[in-house]
């Protein structure tokens, strides 16, 4: 029998805990039962991303679209497929309340960018849809990014300076 209290020790401590955000590891051999943290992370943030807010849900319009197959593979296709299409293609099957980001590097094409699971280098500008709380970017993750992750993520992986801006221009 195990006699000592059990201790918690979460390291680094996630921000809002959430015991969904836990599994639960059994015990082998005299070591304590542990839960383990679960949570996406985004590139360069030096945290777990944020989970959905249940009083401030996503669009499921959104989400159901970016689950989509077809959507899916014309969004991950980066040859024919630039960023500004794909997000205009969200904006198109949202509601009015959504618009486009666009973050763009302070030294002209010197933003990095995650996309499909690595950083591409040397871009001039990235957009993305947001419905002004979350930002859907399926290149990323086909989840909804809190918006603050998202920009805290894409000023992480820019250390010379980003512009984060719902005036977009694109390549003009």
């Amino acid at each position: 029998m195990y006699d000592e209290e059990p201790t918690i020790t979460v390291t680094p401590a996630p921000p809002d805990i959430d015991f969904r955000d836990f599994i639960f590891i059994t015990p082998v051999a005299d070591v304590p039962a542990i839960y383990v943290y679960l949570s996406e992370e985004l590139k360069g943030m030096s945290r777990p991303m944020r989970d959905v807010n249940v009083d401030y849900p996503p669009s499921q319009i959104i989400i159901d679209k970016m689950k989509e197959p077809k959507f899916q593979n014309w969004a991950n296709d980066t040859h024919s497929t630039d960023c500004s299409d794909i997000a205009a293609s969200l904006l198109n099957v949202g509601d009015e309340s959504g618009y486009i980001l666009e973050a763009r590097p302070r030294l002209r094409g010197n933003l990095n960018v995650y996309e499909n699971g690595i950083i591409e280098p040397n871009m001039e500008f990235h957009q993305v849809y947001t419905d002004g709380k979350y930002v859907y970017d399926p290149r990323v993750t086909i989840n909804p990014i809190p918006k603050g992750d998202w920009e805290q993520h894409i000023k992480d992986i820019n250390p010379d300076g980003v512009i984060i801006s719902d005036k977009y221009k694109g390549l003009k």
